[in-house]
């Protein structure tokens, strides 16, 4: 458990090597896919999760 600004808490772990990578490729924009627009990546259901999971954070 790490605590975050604001006095939250959050699990952690710590990443592998396979997710440390995947970090560095995200950081260095090689492992980015170009949309055509919001819709697209929305539609790809990366935008759905991503909506799914903003609404259940709690406020």
């Amino acid at each position: 458990m790490i605590k975050l600004k604001k006095g939250l808490y959050c699990e952690a772990k710590i990443p592998d090597e396979e997710t440390l990578e995947a970090m560095e490729d995200a950081r260095l924009g090689r492992n980015l896919e170009e949309w055509e627009s919001v819709d697209a990546f929305i539609d790809k259901g990366i935008g759905q999760e991503c909506l799914k999971r903003k609404r259940e954070e709690p406020q």
